[in-house]
């Protein structure tokens, strides 16, 4: 293991424990996908200012706010990573007043409007969301039963690209059909939608996906064929050697496996470590993207918040039901 990978996952335990310590009842996706979000912007997560984040927010939101629940700990530490937390609140806040005119309220509103203060001028912003609902408008009528809020993030993406409606929503039809048998239809659909971020041919980026899937199968790992594919669709548009990128991924997840969040009756399961392993990899490899991937880039991090999400919103429900 190379010096600049372990320094990152040093990291990325240090950054857990922190948001361990200061969001106390979250859980283990969210803690990774912040912790990494933390890497990425490499700074270390700190618990004093993560408190004054969260004293800030609940002045500003509501108990029942899409910005506190499942979305809490991202807000506060995309507030705190901003330099600026009340100005950087003040804005994705606007930017949720303007999405909620397109979209139903929920927490992956919440994601997607500091997506778009990350990637987005603020003369930009009304026009890409526009624009993001005349796509959605269309996916949904292509498949009403797949397409929900959980894929506005990934229409704000799209929304930003060079190339036309037209090409987008053909694009991601033939991304979907090409890889309908390689998962579950939601994972399909939203793999279909971050694809469509690179210029890369279809039958190419699938391919690439299909031999990291296999590269790992051949060392014993089954990926998970459901949302958390999408993790490995950023990994897989890079053009780098998928036996290399596999060996790195179960590289990170052994060291993973040794730690305590990951070990227990109330660690991940392994399928679940292997998406964290890939994850920190996407950090470790954002150098090999190229600029106009750069919203490919952010994907990779959003991708990983909005599984933690969703996840959490599911585990919320299921509690209270």
């Amino acid at each position: 293991m190379n010096e600049e990978m372990n320094a990152v996952i040093a990291s990325y335990f240090e950054n857990f424990r922190v948001l361990k310590s200061v969001f106390k009842l979250d859980t283990g996706v969210n803690y990774a996908a912040c912790a990494n979000l933390f890497c990425a912007k490499n700074t270390a997560a700190d618990a004093e200012n993560l408190e004054q984040c969260r004293k800030l927010l609940k002045s500003k939101e509501g108990m029942f706010s899409s910005f506190r629940a499942s979305a809490e700990m991202f807000t506060c530490s995309s507030m705190l990573l901003s330099g600026e937390p009340e100005t950087k609140l003040a804005r994705v806040q606007q930017n949720y007043q303007l999405l909620k005119k397109s979209y139903i309220d929920s927490s992956h509103l919440a994601t997607t409007a500091f997506l778009l203060d990350d990637t987005c001028s603020p003369e930009q912003i009304p026009a890409v969301i526009e624009r993001s609902r005349a796509l959605y408008k269309k996916m949904q009528k292509l498949h009403p039963l797949l397409t929900g809020t959980e894929d506005a993030p990934y229409c704000v993406m799209l929304a930003q690209s060079q190339k036309a409606d037209e090409m987008l929503i053909a694009e991601t039809e033939q991304i979907y059909t090409y890889l309908r048998k390689f998962a579950n239809d939601n994972a399909v659909q939203t793999l279909s939608h971050v694809f469509a971020l690179s210029d890369a041919p279809v039958e190419e980026k699938c391919r690439r996906i299909a031999a990291l899937y296999e590269a790992l199968a051949q060392n014993g790992r089954k990926y998970a064929k459901d949302i958390r594919m999408t993790i490995l669709a950023a990994l897989a548009l890079p053009e780098l050697d998928p036996a290399q990128t596999a060996a790195e991924i179960l590289e990170i997840d052994a060291v993973l496996a040794e730690h305590p969040e990951y070990k227990g009756f109330f660690g991940e399961d392994q399928q679940t470590r292997l998406m964290h392993a890939a994850m920190i990899l996407s950090t470790l490899q954002k150098p090999h993207y190229a600029i106009t991937e750069y919203i490919s880039v952010n994907a990779a991090i959003y991708i990983a918040v909005m599984i933690a999400v969703s996840a959490a919103t599911s585990a919320t429900i299921i509690s209270t039901c």
